[in-house]
């Protein structure tokens, strides 16, 4: 592939971009989650307090979402490629750093320096697949590359049980930075996007960011991204939190099981595109915020291992199609403005990440039931402005 690509790329190239995309998405992603059900582990081994172990947690997303408004932007007068590619192999050798950290200071570090970088993924993707797909594949792609970074939940935890259970810390930390190293290849190797704002400036570039914000669709949808990431985390958080007093298992395989019947809701949105095309992504993403938020109210009600497992389920058809009707929102609305706008669509979830962990460990001793009806509120909140803002815009 050359490097003067002027014209989108032809469809089957176009389908191949998204699956490097896809892996990327799933093999970056997977190093917020993969900590979550480690971190009893992680508390024991380093000799930290609960209330150190939630910040340990928040590192990665705080550190993710200040990695996204520098990346997003910095992308808008680089190569796209090179800035992923580079993220991805720094993010592997932070995964690296972590799983044979000798203290709790390096791991903290190891963690920050891994949110950081893996933003220069997350964003830059999100922003180069809206320039460079032709247009009847763009919401098919921003659908399944979005819709995979919620899919490296599933596949992070899953590694990080792995982990607790049988291979070990490191090697699960290892094991998760290969896939990395090798998808960075594979970047390199993509088509060159039209960058339309290569010639901005910063300060061009921060009065862009403050008119996007002024667009009511985006404001919408950035207070919708805030709550995405803040809901799938907390709610695992606090089931790994509370799985004993809650559903009466601590046992490992049934908490991945609970993880597991969230697939199909992922894939949902994976393969959503022709819905959000068909019906408009403000639509979708209305109905998918509100079905959100009654799942996880719903499992507040549950007595179960089986319940929980029903209604999370419900829960993560909402989430899993809100989140490519975010992004799309936010890809359309902004224009030749992607760079900017995926930064701050970045930052909030990744702020949203941040907060998960130290909410559903504040909430722990008022119960697991509070947290969940938290979260619905909280989506519901964002349900109503999403839906209100998007028709206004």
């Amino acid at each position: 592939m050359t490097e003067k690509t002027t014209s989108p790329p032809r469809a089957a190239v176009g389908i191949g971009l998204i699956v490097v995309l896809a892996c990327g998405a799933v093999s970056a992603l997977m190093q917020l989650y993969l900590v979550i059900p480690m971190s009893p582990r992680l508390r024991e081994r380093y000799g930290m307090s609960d209330a150190t172990t939630a910040w340990m947690l928040a590192t990665f997303g705080l550190a993710f979402g200040l990695g996204n408004l520098f990346f997003g932007p910095y992308s808008d007068r680089r190569d796209r490629r090179s800035v992923m590619a580079v993220g991805l192999v720094g993010a592997a050798g932070a995964a690296l750093t972590a799983g044979h950290a000798g203290s709790a200071l390096v791991l903290f570090l190891a963690r920050g320096v891994g949110g950081f970088f893996t933003a220069a993924f997350a964003a830059v993707a999100l922003a180069y697949l809206g320039e460079v797909l032709e247009p009847r594949l763009r919401p098919i792609g921003l659908a399944i590359v979005s819709g995979c970074f919620l899919l490296a939940g599933i596949a992070g935890q899953g590694l990080g049980l792995a982990g607790v259970r049988s291979v070990g810390i490191g090697v699960v930390f290892t094991a998760s930075a290969v896939p990395l190293v090798v998808v960075a290849v594979l970047v390199l190797r993509l088509p060159r996007a039209r960058n339309t704002v290569a010639a901005r400036s910063s300060a061009e570039q921060l009065r862009s960011a403050a008119r996007l914000v002024r667009i009511p669709a985006i404001s919408a949808s950035y207070l919708a991204a805030v709550t995405l990431l803040l809901a799938f985390v907390g709610l695992y958080s606090g089931i790994s939190i509370s799985s004993e007093q809650v559903l009466g298992t601590g046992d490992l395989l049934d908490l991945y099981l609970l993880r597991l019947v969230g697939i199909p809701g992922i894939l949902l949105g994976i393969f959503g595109g022709p819905l959000i095309r068909r019906w408009g992504s403000a639509r979708v993403g209305l109905l998918a915020l509100a079905t959100a938020s009654a799942g996880v109210a719903l499992v507040a009600t549950a007595t179960s291992v089986l319940t929980v497992a029903v209604w999370s389920a419900v829960f993560m058809i909402g989430l899993g199609l809100a989140v490519p009707s975010v992004v799309a929102t936010v890809s359309a609305a902004a224009d030749s403005d992607r760079g900017v706008a995926m930064a701050g669509y970045g930052f909030l979830i990744g702020i949203g990440a941040c907060t998960a962990p130290l909410l559903a460990a504040a909430l722990a001793p008022a119960g697991f039931p509070v947290l969940c009806l938290t979260l619905a509120a909280v989506l519901a909140a964002a349900a109503a402005v999403f839906g209100y803002r998007t028709r206004a815009g």
